[in-house]
């Protein structure tokens, strides 16, 4: 169990698994009938797989105050994956801070309601004038049209 110890504390989980796997191998069969649950537990949930070899080839396997040891593991499982996510947020594409982007921000004064609002006085109206027009008065018969009268 000291090479065990000493291997999770400089190596981490997975290399505390590998190296419990080829020194205890009867431990890990008669925890696990098939491969494919202690390869998956290696690759995802390491503490949890080390917490379930450790308790389960007693007597009954996990039993009782048992599930709280491997509750704490996958705890601790999946703050690894949290805290990995939570610390490369900046290199994730199209990360911006709720500081520089003020509109995510949440407004810093209440609005207002209808019937608070401050009438503004109106602007004052501009004059009217007419359009010119361009075209010729209809009194005036059009000149070339060849009427005579």
């Amino acid at each position: 169990m000291c090479c065990l110890f000493t291997i999770l504390v400089f190596l981490g989980p997975r290399f505390g698994a590998l190296f419990w796997w080829l020194v205890q191998p009867m431990r890990w069969q008669t925890t696990f009938d098939t491969y494919l649950v202690p390869i998956l537990g290696l690759i995802f949930l390491p503490w949890t797989l080390l917490m379930v070899v450790a308790i389960a080839p007693g007597l009954g396997g996990i039993q009782g105050f048992d599930w709280v040891w491997v509750g704490l593991a996958f705890a601790i499982d999946i703050m690894s994956w949290m805290g990995g996510g939570y610390g490369n947020r900046q290199q994730m594409y199209e990360y911006v801070p709720a500081a520089a982007n003020p509109s995510i921000m949440p407004p810093t004064e209440p609005p207002v309601k209808p019937s608070e609002a401050v009438e503004q006085p109106a602007a004052p109206a501009a004059p009217e004038t007419p359009a010119p027009t361009s075209a010729p008065p209809a009194s005036t018969p059009p000149s070339g049209t060849g009427a005579a009268g």
